[in-house]
């Protein structure tokens, strides 16, 4: 998840925007594979709980984001949060910009006065 708290199910299967149903579940099937948390059965304890849990979690998350790709209407509704995060985004950082590039005009007229 983001900053915003919004998990990127794309970036959760390792998948670009705009990746094909088919692009979306084979990299679900890949990757659900890797976390699946059966594969852990035969570690020894303390270390089996552990790696179990972990790629439960995972595959928790793998499912949820494939479940959100793979309905039609749940994914516009997924891709509309996420362009709408990337405009926050965006607006943030033209905001911020303005404050770097006055901060670095002052510092040049110093700059220049030392090397008169």
């Amino acid at each position: 998840m983001g900053d915003s708290g919004i998990m990127n199910c794309y970036e959760v299967l390792g998948l670009m925007r705009g990746a094909s149903v088919e692009d979306i579940k084979a990299a679900f099937r890949l990757r659900s594979h890797m976390f699946h948390p059966d594969k852990y059965e035969n570690y020894a304890e303390p270390l089996r709980t552990q790696l179990m849990a972990e790629a439960g979690k995972e595959f928790k998350k793998l499912t949820a984001a494939y479940e959100i790709l793979r309905d039609p209407a749940r994914r516009t509704a997924h891709d509309r949060e996420l362009s709408a995060r990337d405009r926050q985004a965006g607006v943030a950082s033209v905001r911020a910009a303005p404050a770097r590039a006055s901060t670095r005009r002052a510092a040049s007229p110093a700059t220049t006065a030392d090397g008169e």
